[in-house]
């Protein structure tokens, strides 16, 4: 294909520029066609009689510039008249946008202009409007960025597709766009966009550039999986997690330099939810950056990231097709330097966390990336990767990404290591792992690469990291923590003895098979592990594990009879089986320590 179709670039002035062959010397069009005249007083109609020349006032105002303009919103296209009037009485000037289904009546003239302008003859003033949009120049208006039919809108003044078109940004795009305005025009240019890409991942020491844009091409590609109506679409957070100096925020702009600049992506100041929405609404299929978040008061914090995951992590969703987030079509990314303790288990679910150490990015490489000459063969290469999308039917290169997330996704559920782990980021990384299957597949037909392993190699990063999580929420399971917090509370518990009552303070008995516990010390150890309101579920749990072992009819109570103390009755041998059985799965040293002294707390006192 040639690649001089494949992109379109024009100043925003272009169309009045064409206009100005049209101008006399007085700013005036020179129009006399079909018995009409453009005059500094206004449009004319002049006819010949036997007694000369008669002139007929059409209106009192006369046209300056006029540009067609089709007005893109994804894949509907509305038309749109924009036309510049001086009223001759005045002097004034005014410019109108009109629909072009408005002109045929002269409604819009009032609605438009006003009562100074005045039209006699609309059908001749009409005649005067449709040979001058004969010889404007038509340009796109995009109102949206991202993909409309085969073409895709990066912002600014560039459209990448085939179907030549001069493009112009709607307001609401201000401030957004490529830094470069083309694509390769050899093989040699598109390799040294190809070494840029791959010099980038080299920001950092392991694969979390890669991942991160990765999710990048993911973005790109948003709204061609939901118009595609595919049962699951990429609706995940990127969360870039590192302490202050890591160089978390210098990477995110490396990333990002493909850009002329990111004020109007990165969100970190004043940001609403109404704000992501109103920004979502126009930039689609374009990553946004929302950075270090997590600042200031806890509620506020979790409030904020909460808003941010559901707005982002439910927008590419089917599932909220109905909804108002339907029209959210674009992946989110966060910084932050910690997540936060008190986020729901639902939120955490909505990111793909990415931690970064200090030593993990390399400042040398990152620094390249505020080079304008790198930044721009940068740019030109996410443009080529636009241009092969839309050379290549984007429909059909979404619907192959998607079924490779499917084999993906099916290929890590068949992984026996990462048993345990959350379905929404095996699903997250089966959907890096199709755009590494992409992004290889592009490779491979532009350069003509070999073998590839880094398949392998990100496959083997998403184990590691599903299998860590797997172990974690294993350990952050509601019974596993309570088994571990009761055993190092061994000193609060008073030995059994007949008769003894129990001493303030203290959270009951123990003898060498139970745990007797209060019902105040039992509501302190669960406000303790924030499991409060779970306390009813939690005690059902415990008693399934043979943990909790209650008398029989009194529900998931024990009472002593010594002194009629009504308590709950944990069962010392079953905390260490649990306990034993967990290590055992998880097969994970960094918690056995831990372990391992809460059950030597319960051997010592049970001796």
């Amino acid at each position: 294909m040639d690649n001089n179709n494949m992109i379109i670039h024009s100043q925003p002035n272009e169309a009045t520029t064409s206009m100005k062959s049209l101008l006399g010397e007085a700013g005036v069009m020179k129009l006399e066609q079909d018995g009409i005249k453009i005059t500094p007083e206004g449009v004319i109609k002049f006819y010949h009689t036997k007694h000369g020349t008669c002139h007929e006032a059409v209106s009192n105002f006369h046209i300056t510039c006029i540009e067609q303009h089709n007005v893109i919103s994804g894949d509907k296209t509305k038309y749109e008249i924009k036309i510049t009037v001086v009223n001759a009485d005045t002097s004034e000037s005014e410019t109108v946008k009109i629909d072009a289904t408005k002109l045929s009546s002269y409604r819009w003239i009032t609605e438009k202009l006003g009562p100074k302008y005045q039209c006699h003859d609309y059908k001749a003033f009409k005649t005067v409007i449709d040979i001058l949009i004969g010889k404007a120049t038509t340009k796109a208006l995009c109102t949206c960025s991202g993909w409309g039919g085969n073409q895709y809108y990066t912002a600014g003044n560039t459209i990448i597709g085939n179907h030549p078109q001069n493009a112009i940004p709607h307001e609401s795009l201000n401030g957004i766009s490529f830094l470069c305005d083309e694509v390769s025009h050899d093989e040699k240019m598109k390799e040294s966009g190809i070494d840029q890409i791959k010099n980038l991942f080299k920001c950092t020491t392991s694969l979390q550039m890669k991942i991160l844009f990765l999710t990048t091409l993911l973005a790109i590609m948003t709204s061609l999986f939901r118009r595609n109506s595919l049962s699951m679409v990429p609706n995940f957070t990127v969360v870039l997690v590192g302490t202050s100096g890591t160089g978390k925020t210098t990477v995110m702009k490396s990333l990002f330099s493909f850009y002329t600049k990111l004020s109007r992506l990165d969100m970190s100041m004043g940001f609403t939810k109404a704000a992501f929405y109103r920004l979502a609404e126009v930039i689609k299929d374009h990553p946004l950056w929302l950075d270090d978040l997590v600042s200031g008061d806890d509620s506020i914090i979790c409030e904020t990231v909460n808003s941010v995951l559901r707005a982002a992590g439910n927008s590419g969703s089917s599932r909220e097709s109905a909804s108002r987030n339907s029209g959210v079509e674009s992946l989110a990314f966060m910084t932050m330097e910690v997540v936060p303790d008190t986020l729901p288990r639902s939120s955490i679910d909505r990111m793909l966390v990415v931690e970064i150490e200090k030593g993990d990015v390399n400042f040398e490489i990152t620094k390249q990336f505020s080079d304008e000459n790198v930044r721009m063969t940068y740019s030109r290469a996410i443009n080529d990767i636009i241009g092969y999308i839309a050379a290549n039917d984007p429909d059909k290169v979404a619907t192959s990404v998607y079924n490779s997330f499917v084999v993906n996704r099916n290929k890590l559920h068949d992984n026996q290591d990462i048993q345990g782990c959350s379905d929404r980021h095996l699903e997250d990384y089966a959907w890096i792992l199709a755009a590494n299957n992409f992004f290889v597949g592009y490779l491979k037909k532009t350069i003509l690469i070999g073998e590839d392993n880094s398949d392998e190699e990100l496959f083997n990063y998403a184990v590691r990291e599903l299998r860590d999580e797997a172990i974690e929420m294993k350990f952050t399971m509601p019974e596993y923590m309570f088994a571990c917090k009761i055993t190092e509370c061994v000193g609060k518990f008073q030995e059994r003895k007949l008769e003894e009552e129990l001493k303030p303070g203290s959270f009951g008995f123990r003898n060498e098979d139970y745990f007797f516990v209060t019902e105040m010390a039992l509501t302190r150890i669960l406000s303790d592990l924030g499991l409060v309101q779970n306390k009813s579920r939690l005690l059902k749990q415990l008693r399934s594990s043979g943990i909790l072992v209650p008398e029989t009819g009194r529900g998931l109570k024990y009472r002593l009879s010594s002194n009629n103390l009504i308590v709950y009755r944990f069962s010392r041998s079953g905390i260490r089986s649990f306990i034993a059985d967990v290590n055992a799965e998880t097969g994970c040293s960094s918690y056995d320590e831990h372990s391992l002294m809460c059950m030597e707390d319960l051997n010592e006192t049970a001796e």
